[in-house]
This record gives C-alpha cells, sequence and structure tokens, in this order.
C-alpha cells in the first residue's frame, strides 16, 4: 500500500502523520534482531 493510497483511505491523516509513524517504526525497531524464516518443504 502507498502513502498515496493510505491518505486516501484515512481522509483525517496527513503526510507528516505517515512520516511520524515511520519515524517511530524505525527507532522502536533499530536494535532489534530479525530471523529469516526458512522456506516449508511440500
Amino acid at each position: 500500500m502507498t502513502n498515496h493510497e493510505i491518505l486516501e483511505e484515512y481522509q483525517g491523516l496527513m503526510q507528516e502523520d505517515l512520516q511520524a509513524c515511520i519515524l517511530f517504526a524505525t527507532r522502536y525497531l533499530e536494535n532489534t534482531a530479525f530471523m529469516p524464516l526458512g522456506a516449508e518443504s511440500p
């Protein structure tokens, strides 16, 4: 979903709101280690 699509879907939001959410998520997760998941065999 693009920023434009989100802003159209949620009329009360502004571009600055999305930027604040992304900044928050970036700072919150910056010291988080992610482990890749292996693909399941059929």
